[in-house]
């Protein structure tokens, strides 16, 4: 009897396992596909929603800038004469050799849709531009809340920080005197932003010199 359930465990361990039960190809998992690519995104942008749409595609997509401002120019060919001048500037702004050209133009355009370009170029672009992007910005009175926020920001490099300092004297909102009082009243403020600072303040809200 032992003998007999020993060659019988043997048997089963020689048996070998269950083949899988293929899957039927129609009720496979259909294969994941790519979506737009940047540029037919920026492309396929609504009337209105160019600038929006191409440039958080830019911001998302920085190895495809070149793509995405051919695409843009597309876009500008098409619009109207006040919409072609600021597609025109953002095109500037976009392209790395022409960022600083393009802010400059996009501050003096004085249309307000270019605060936003203008900010987030103050954000991400590399020096240069985001300097020139804080300057302009000064001649946009809702170019106030990002420029306070890099007035008080540590981590924004210095450059863009004297630039929103003398960017929110141009706008000359009282709240602007706010954020540099207080910036200036807190602790580690580097030379060249103190006294940017407070030149700024002398010079463009006298009346609140006397606080610093």
């Amino acid at each position: 009897m032992l003998w007999t359930a020993l060659l019988f465990t043997v048997a089963l361990a020689g048996t070998p396992p269950d083949a899988p039960t293929p899957v039927p190809a129609s009720t496979r998992a259909p294969l994941a596909t790519e979506g737009p690519s940047p540029a037919r995104q920026c492309a396929d942008a609504a009337e209105g929603k160019e600038i929006e749409v191409c440039l958080a595609v830019a911001a998302e997509h920085p190895e495809a800038t070149a793509s995405i401002a051919a695409a843009l120019r597309a876009h500008v060919d098409r619009a109207e004469q006040n919409d072609r001048k600021l597609l025109s500037a953002l095109l500037l702004l976009l392209a790395e050799d022409t960022g600083v050209q393009g802010a400059q133009r996009l501050g003096e355009l004085g249309d307000p849709r270019a605060v936003g370009p203008l900010t987030h170029a103050g954000e991400y672009r590399e020096l240069p531009v985001a300097t020139a992007a804080a300057t302009a910005l000064g001649n946009y009175e809702a170019g106030l809340e990002p420029l306070s926020r890099w007035v008080a920001d540590r981590h924004m490099p210095i450059a863009v920080r004297v630039a929103a300092t003398e960017a929110l004297g141009q706008i000359g909102d009282p709240g602007g005197a706010d954020v540099l009082i207080a910036t200036l009243r807190t602790r580690r403020v580097p030379i060249a932003l103190g006294e940017a600072m407070t030149r700024t303040i002398q010079s463009r809200f006298p009346d609140r010199a006397g606080e610093i």
